[in-house]
């Protein structure tokens, strides 16, 4: 009986191709030890981006759909966890959006049409028009002119919008709604065991 054998997958395969780009100035050329070595981690590192996309993609789709499947059989907020293989662990997340991520009227409209909940917060901004320096903002503090501030009001999600983005029990609203109050799934692996990380990456890389 003969066992068949899965067939490797080169993982650059999948990363999308990083294509040259001029960097010539109208300047003359001048010899410059050590650029060339520079180009080539440049271009690794352009690589590299490409191919952490690519690795972590698949992880984060699958996270998000157990999260959603979990979710709605709980009724709520399903517990962070941690993945782990081969001597390897990563913490991965449902992260509520930060209030810096200031939610459209039509995704409030889309929120509020499944009881999501939002909140209005206020923030006050340094008027651009004063935006110089500190001793300039310390004489206008000083004669007290009122605008120096703008006060500005944004719509956010709050932690109750992850919960109650499961409370109908339909996976497709869930991730939706997750999808406008959630950060993109984080994932933070570390490897616990004493692998060669180098030569593992390079195994990574080639296949």
């Amino acid at each position: 009986m003969t066992t068949k054998t899965k067939p490797r997958i080169n993982v650059l395969d999948s990363a999308q191709k990083i294509e040259p780009t001029s960097a010539k100035t109208s300047g003359p050329d001048r010899k410059t030890p050590g650029i060339r070595n520079l180009a080539v981690v440049q271009a690794f590192e352009k690589i590299i981006k490409e191919l952490k996309l690519t690795v972590e993609r698949p992880i984060k789709e699958e996270a998000l759909d157990y999260f959603v499947k979990l979710g709605c059989a709980l009724g709520r907020r399903p517990p962070n966890y941690n993945g782990i293989e081969l001597g390897t662990h990563g913490s991965i997340q449902l992260k509520k959006r930060s209030s810096q991520y200031t939610l459209g009227e039509a995704k409030i409209d889309y929120l509020k049409l499944y009881g999501v909940e939002t909140e209005t917060i206020t923030e006050y901004v340094l008027n651009p028009k004063y935006a110089v320096d500190e001793s300039v903002i310390a004489k206008l503090n000083k004669i007290g002119i009122s605008d120096i501030f703008e006060k500005r009001e944004k719509t956010v999600s709050t932690e109750n919008s992850i919960h109650q983005a499961f409370q109908h029990n339909d996976p497709i609203v869930a991730k939706e709604v997750l999808q406008l109050v959630t950060t993109p799934i984080t994932i933070r692996a570390v490897i616990d065991d004493d692998t060669d990380i180098i030569t593992q990456a390079f195994k990574l890389l080639t296949g």
